[in-house]
């Protein structure tokens, strides 16, 4: 399966990359994790959004 992300990620890498955020918070993961895992910058990455939750719900 391709992944429905990587359009995504590599604009948001390409957007990290030129920031000169001292740290980088992320709400939810998936892309948006991945991405702060690729900045270099330090980061915190919250969980709101488990899969597993709505897989279940649906």
């Amino acid at each position: 399966m391709k992944d429905l992300f990587a359009a995504e990620i590599a604009h948001l890498t390409r957007v990290m990359a030129q920031s000169d955020a001292d740290n980088v918070h992320a709400q939810w993961t998936y892309e948006y994790a991945e991405v702060l895992l690729r900045s270099g910058k330090p980061y915190l990455v919250t969980m709101h959004d488990l899969g597993w939750d709505y897989l279940f719900e649906f």
